[in-house]
C-alpha cells in the first residue's frame, strides 16, 4: 500500500490527543484521554483497526474478521474433536486479546454448532477469566440470523418482513394521478429493497437445498408484484 507523507501526518493527527466522554441521559462523564483503540463513529477507524489487527495470523482455524467482529470455525463429524480444536483456538484468541489490551464481550459472544441432530453433544469453551462461552441454537451475526439446523428460516422471515415494510413505504409514493413514476420507484426498490434481499446471500443460500433457497425469492417476488408487475423482474 503506497501512502504519501501527508496521509501519515493526517493519521497521526487523527489518533493523537483524542478524548472521550460517556453520556447517560442528559448527564456527561468527565473527559478522559483515549489511550487505546480508534475513535468511534469515523469511517477511517475500521480501516485502521483492520491494518493493525493481526489476530487471524495467530490461529490455525478458518476465520473471518470484519472490524472488531471476529469468528472462527472448524468442520467435521467428530464433535469431541471439533470441541478440542475450537477450545485450543479460543485459548489463543484470549491470549492475543490479553496481550493487546482487548476484552472479549461475553454478552455478545457465543458458541454455535451446526448439526441435524435433535440432541447433539454438548460442547464447552471458556473465555477470559474462565467464563463459559454460551452455546446457542440461534445467533445473529452482522445482521444474519443463523440456526443450528442450518435452515435459515428465521432469517428468511425477517428479511421478508423488512422488505414488505419498505415496499409498503414505496407504495405510499404511488398514485393514479399523482406521485412517483415507474423509474423513481425502481430506483427506490433497487437501493432499499433489493440490497436487503441480496445482503449475506452467500452465507445463507449456499448450504440450502434449491427448494428452500427459492422461498425468499418467491416471497420477495410476491411482495414486489403487489407494487408493480414490471418491478418483479428488475
Amino acid at each position: 500500500m503506497a501512502l504519501r507523507v501527508g496521509m501519515f501526518q493526517f493519521i497521526r493527527s487523527f489518533l493523537s490527543n483524542r478524548t472521550f466522554q460517556v453520556r447517560v441521559g442528559s448527564t456527561l462523564s468527565m473527559t478522559k484521554p483515549l489511550e487505546n483503540g480508534t475513535p468511534q463513529g469515523s469511517v477511517l477507524s475500521p480501516v485502521l483497526f483492520s491494518l493493525i489487527n493481526d489476530l487471524p495470523n495467530t490461529i490455525t482455524s478458518i476465520c473471518a474478521l470484519y472490524a472488531d467482529d471476529f469468528c472462527f470455525w472448524e468442520h467435521g463429524s467428530d464433535i469431541t474433536l471439533l470441541n478440542q480444536l475450537c477450545h485450543r483456538c479460543l485459548t489463543k484468541v484470549c491470549k492475543w486479546c490479553d496481550e493487546n489490551g482487548f476484552k472479549i464481550s461475553g454478552a455478545k459472544s457465543a458458541a454455535f454448532l451446526f448439526t441435524k441432530k435433535h440432541k447433539p453433544q454438548t460442547i464447552t469453551m471458556l473465555l477470559q477469566g474462565n467464563a463459559e462461552l454460551p452455546l446457542k441454537t440461534e445467533y445473529k451475526c452482522l445482521g444474519l440470523i443463523f440456526q443450528r439446523n442450518d435452515t435459515c428460516a428465521l432469517h428468511t422471515q425477517n428479511v421478508a418482513a423488512k422488505c414488505q415494510a419498505l415496499l409498503n413505504a414505496i407504495c405510499m409514493l404511488k398514485g393514479t394521478s399523482w406521485g412517483a413514476g415507474q423509474r423513481p420507484q425502481l430506483t427506490l426498490y433497487r437501493s432499499l429493497v433489493r440490497s436487503v434481499i441480496e445482503y449475506g446471500m452467500e452465507a445463507y443460500f449456499s448450504p440450502l437445498p434449491i427448494c428452500q433457497t427459492l422461498y425468499l425469492r418467491y416471497k420477495m417476488m410476491h411482495c414486489v408484484c403487489a407494487l408493480e408487475p414490471c418491478l418483479a423482474f428488475q
